[in-house]
């Protein structure tokens, strides 16, 4: 019988399993906060800036930095704001510091429109209880975004990204880019990050058939 191998990325997360163990340390802190994402097993991203590896999930060991622009390899192995590549190095970084694009001209999917930002069309704001009633005052402290619906948190030095209470949002496509994803309806948006800069991502919705945390923008607003 022919005994197959593990997985490389499921390889290195055992070394990370066992590495706690051979210092005497707790090994439920690191293994709970790591999984394998099938769909990120060799996939490609590329780095938004100067990008800090790290020889471990809790980025305390520096390998060095990537540059700006540069093509990785995912392992498919993540946590909470991390992901671990394989290639140009092995390593952990911050998801933060990668996008999905790893092609110098942007795919189709990315090219917003032109009025993007003025056509009434696009525009969404996000709910909240002093306009829309207590009903949505889970939405007072905003929505967090990720890469994609089951995806990367998107983070902001460190912390959680994403439109902010009552934002406004702008829809990337009409009719919009709607995908289902644990019980749940997922929309992709351009919102302004916490960094103040302009940023794509996937918002929930809602529940399937539940309530809705967008609403069209308010009459005479585009902004």
């Amino acid at each position: 019988m022919v005994q197959r191998k593990p997985s490389l990325a499921l390889r290195l997360l055992s070394l990370l399993v066992v590495a706690p163990l051979l210092s005497g340390e707790g090994v439920a802190q690191v293994t709970t906060q790591l999984s394998e994402n099938s769909s990120y097993v060799g996939a490609c991203r590329q780095t938004r800036a100067s990008t800090p590896v790290f020889e471990d999930a809790r980025l305390t060991k520096s390998a060095g930095a990537i540059a700006p622009g540069t093509q990785v390899t995912l392992t498919g192995v993540v946590g909470s704001g991390i992901a671990q590549i394989k290639v140009p190095e092995i390593g952990w970084v911050e998801a933060a510091n990668l996008q999905t694009n790893c092609d110098p001209s942007p795919p189709s999917e990315d090219l917003l429109p032109g009025d993007i930002d003025t056509n009434p069309t696009y525009c969404r704001r996000l709910r909240s209880s002093a306009i829309d009633g207590p009903q949505y005052r889970y939405l007072d402290a905003g929505l967090v975004a990720f890469d994609q619906p089951g995806g990367l948190l998107q983070q902001y030095q460190g912390q959680p990204d994403g439109p902010g209470r009552g934002a406004t949002v702008r829809l990337t496509k009409s009719p919009a880019q709607i995908a289902v994803y644990g019980d749940r309806d997922w929309i992709r948006v351009k919102y302004t990050s916490r960094a103040g800069t302009q940023r794509l991502g996937w918002i929930s919705l809602g529940s399937t058939g539940g309530l809705r945390s967008l609403a069209n923008c308010l009459a005479g607003s585009t902004r």
